[in-house]
């Protein structure tokens, strides 16, 4: 699997992933192309609709990528799902951050 994610990414071509011949192996394989392309449309050729979830959180996941990543989907079904992942993500970051914070201030009284 690595070597098709490799020669989709050295050739820009995304569709070298839908060569793996088992379908949780491509899923694998398109959701770490559009991690290292930053591409969230790339997500939505993924034959499971549950890994289709897991790319667009992973994408969530990198600081740098922010929500607008989504706005350039096509309208429909996903779009949504997409906005959800990313409010889900950094809802569940910023809380870890602010529980941190009540933590360390009740452990300083």
């Amino acid at each position: 699997m690595s070597c098709h994610l490799t020669e989709a990414t050295s050739q820009n071509d995304v569709n070298i992933c839908g060569e793996l011949s088992r379908k949780n192996q491509i899923s694998i394989c398109y959701q770490q192309y559009a991690l290292q392309k930053k591409d969230v449309s790339v997500c939505e050729d993924i034959p499971d609709r549950l890994e289709i979830m897991t790319c667009y959180r992973g994408l969530a996941q990198e600081p740098e990528n922010s929500v607008t990543l989504c706005k350039n989907l096509p309208e429909g079904v996903e779009k949504p799902n997409c906005y959800a992942a990313f409010i889900h993500v950094r809802w569940n970051a910023n809380q870890e951050i602010l529980c941190d914070k009540l933590k360390t201030l009740s452990d300083k009284n």
